[in-house]
């Protein structure tokens, strides 16, 4: 299972910086599609120079010109492209001839197809690299999810291409998607947006291959103090002391006040 890590940003340099603290724990580097838009495909040339032993994918999400299209593409030093599952069968197939000349890869999105199940068979007997369920961005807003499309698209018996899915995902939305077993697990906004990059970024790959991220001090300690009969003997015993002070231990009471504490305690339950 590989993670692919989106770079939807506007800019090169600020893909630049991201990569430089995560390109290690990702497998596949996509240039997003924005960022295409603003930079162009010299992004790719620029980031496969930089990170020549990872893949690079460039998301041109190709809808017609299938040849040229790719072709440029491949050209720059992309090792995937993009074209939409919306196409015409020949739009694909000539993407896939330039894949197989070039010896890369096509992954065919589904991003907004009606039957993905239906539309999944005829890629595969295309002879497609990748299907990518895909939940895109304008959907997310609305609360759309990728689970129920992989779940269909999972279902059908494909032969010889392979799983990709992405839309919105998270450490918490993670398990359900990696239960269904995708090749690929698609992962921008959550790693890019986030305030310390690397460390999402491994706790997705960890995820991915079943283990939880360790916990830091903080999250053990916020843990234990939500503990029900912790919290309420921590607030017993910050009572005992007097005028905001600190609770004074060697009080001549306090072992009969916090005794006190502790009854109160058991009789809440």
């Amino acid at each position: 299972m590989k993670l692919q890590l989106a770079l939807d940003v506007l800019q090169v340099e600020e893909a630049k910086t991201v990569l430089a603290e995560v390109a290690d724990v990702v497998d596949i580097i996509e240039i997003g599609t924005p960022l295409l838009a603003q930079a162009g495909l010299q992004a790719v040339s620029e980031i496969k120079e930089i990170y020549p032993e990872v893949e690079v994918l460039a998301d041109l999400k190709i809808i017609d010109a299938g040849k040229l299209s790719a072709q440029i593409a491949f050209e720059a030093g992309a090792d995937l492209v993009t074209v939409l599952g919306l196409a015409d069968d020949v739009t694909i197939q000539a993407v896939l001839g330039q894949a197989r000349q070039y010896e890369k890869q096509v992954v065919v999105d589904l991003i907004a197809a009606a039957d993905v199940q239906h539309r999944a068979r005829a890629l595969d007997a295309l002879g497609v690299d990748y299907i990518c369920v895909h939940t895109g961005l304008d959907r997310q807003g609305q609360g759309g999810h990728p689970l129920e499309e992989l779940q269909l698209v999972r279902a059908v018996p494909l032969q010889t291409a392979k799983l990709a899915v992405a839309g919105g995902i998270k450490p918490g939305t993670l398990p359900q998607v990696v239960a269904h077993q995708p090749d690929i697990v698609i992962v921008g906004g959550y790693i890019t947006g986030h305030p310390d990059q690397r460390k999402a970024a491994l706790a997705i790959k960890q995820g991915m291959n079943g283990r939880q991220p360790a916990k830091t001090l903080s999250q053990w300690l916020s843990e234990l103090f939500m503990v029900p009969w912790l919290g309420r003997w921590v607030t017993a015993v910050a009572r005992l002391g007097e005028n905001g002070e600190p609770a004074n231990l060697h009080r001549p009471d306090f072992g009969r006040t916090a005794n006190n504490a502790v009854a109160d305690i058991r009789r809440a339950g």
